[in-house]
């Protein structure tokens, strides 16, 4: 049972990227995903590694020379169960590969959900990934169990699946995607740039299509990475795939319009977009701190919707003054945006100034950042 774990647990994080992309957040085969609140422990693993598909970018392709394993969907949640009653994990994410067909697979997914909602009374987060070309009638099913669902399009267009998954088709893809979000509103998806040729710019316009007219709840990202990148090539992946998940944020939450965030057609590799944004419009900033609006504030770097709130709530009470700002805890970088009663709250507001100090304090921190990094408050 230890072999199958360690198999089906590493081969799901392996399934998408070709390469162990983020490694360094599991501990003893717990993934630990990054919420708004913090990392928390969620169990994510694959009911089987077979698959009848042959995807050139999945390392459990049919035609990969390596060990297969399965579990019963009984075996999955009574492994599942037990993690957290030990209190291991705080959800559970499943998945599979697609064998002996999409709607069995998917099915076998149910079941595991169904044993872990009905016998074990699992109440905690449950994601489960649907087969491209299920029917609409089980997905209304698994979406009764899960708190989310997601079918993964991985490429850009369709013409680009074909390309690299020559079993899968566009259309039923989308389908498939179709038919969730009318059944769920806790739809996702998956894409994974560098698996064609693609810009940032694709990207991010596919995902806000996908946010602002199919109305999906999140799009992830999971950069391709070939085993035998180097390791700069690997590096620069990781780099895309955190700066796009930045940008991702900046569309959906901030009302940030992609055109805004790119350079051409690709995104700052050395910053994250939001700071690359400010320093390229100077004549926006700084912004007083007592009357900015909420759109205002939110696009100040170091300020998310948690603080923009603080700040508005605080200045609805009383002026907010060099006596009491401290009370917000607002991150050091926002200071360099900001005024605060007419007073610049930074110490020069020059472009290259800010820039140099604020890329010279990123690297410091960058070692610290894997448990403790929140994002913008």
């Amino acid at each position: 049972m230890n072999k199958k774990i360690d198999l089906l647990t590493r081969l799901a994080r392996e399934e998408s990227t070709g390469n162990l992309s983020g490694e360094e957040h599991y501990r003893d085969n717990i993934y630990y995903a990054a919420t708004d609140s913090g990392y928390r422990p969620i169990f994510k693993a694959l009911l089987t590694n077979r698959c009848i598909y042959d995807c050139s970018y999945c390392v459990n392709r049919r035609s990969s020379d390596l060990h297969r394993g399965e579990f019963t969907p009984a075996e999955f949640a009574r492994k599942i169960n037990r993690l957290q009653l030990e209190k291991k994990i705080m959800g559970a994410f499943i998945s599979s590969g697609v064998y002996p067909n999409p709607e069995e697979a998917t099915a076998r997914l149910y079941r595991t959900a169904y044993l872990l909602r009905k016998k074990y009374k699992f109440s905690r987060y449950l994601h489960v990934k649907i087969m491209p070309g299920t029917s609409r009638r089980l997905i209304e099913r698994v979406s009764k169990l899960a708190d989310r669902v997601s079918v993964n399009i991985e490429t850009i267009s369709g013409s680009c699946l074909e390309q690299i998954a020559p079993d899968k088709k566009g259309g039923v893809l989308k389908k498939t995607l179709y038919d969730l979000k009318q059944i769920t509103s806790s739809a996702t998806t998956q894409l994974m740039p560098g698996v064609v040729e693609d810009t940032d710019r694709d990207i991010l316009n596919l995902s806000e299509k996908l946010y602002r007219r199919l109305g999906l709840s999140r799009v992830y990202y999971s950069s391709y990475r070939s085993r035998e990148d180097s390791y700069s090539l690997k590096k620069e992946a990781s780099v895309r795939e955190k700066r796009l998940y930045q940008a991702d944020f900046l569309l959906k939450n901030y009302n940030f319009a992609v055109g805004e965030l790119l350079i051409e057609d690709k995104l700052p590799r050395d910053m994250d977009p939001k700071l690359s944004w400010a320093l390229r419009n100077p004549e926006f900033f700084p912004r007083e701190i007592n009357t900015a609006s909420r759109s205002s504030l939110l696009r100040v770097p170091g300020i998310g919707p948690r603080s923009a709130e603080k700040i508005i709530s605080l200045r609805q009470k009383q002026k907010i003054t060099s006596h009491n700002v401290s009370s917000l805890s607002l991150y050091q970088k926002s200071r360099h945006f900001l005024l605060c009663d007419g007073i610049y709250m930074g110490h020069h507001y020059d472009r290259d100034y800010i820039k140099n100090l604020l890329l010279k304090n990123e690297k410091k921190s960058e070692k610290l950042r894997l448990f403790s990094d929140k994002g913008d408050k």
